[in-house]
């Protein structure tokens, strides 16, 4: 599988289109292409997956070493619930 492009990713928005580039500035995304987007909050959208792309490395290391820490393979609610967010993730325990 290749890997996503690197991060960190940010918004610019030329008052039309918001758009998602990465740190050299290659258009990754943008808001405005497809008819199907809201229009209405096309900036907070782009936003909010900028946001989500840039924190979820840092987010699967802290489950990780947050999971780590239990030493047995208890059925907890926060346990289960921090099982299902790294396996969604795609990450293992």
């Amino acid at each position: 599988m290749n890997k996503h492009t690197s991060t960190p990713w940010h918004v610019t928005d030329d008052g039309d289109v918001a758009a998602i580039v990465d740190g050299v500035e290659s258009l990754l995304a943008d808001t405005l292409t497809h008819q199907s987007i809201n229009r209405f909050n096309h900036r907070e959208n782009a936003a909010h997956i900028v946001r989500c792309v840039n924190s979820h490395e840092a987010l699967v290391k802290a489950l990780q070493t947050a999971r780590k820490m239990i030493p047995f393979d208890y059925k907890l609610p926060g346990i289960i619930e921090i099982d299902a967010a790294l396996a969604a993730a795609g990450a293992q325990p």
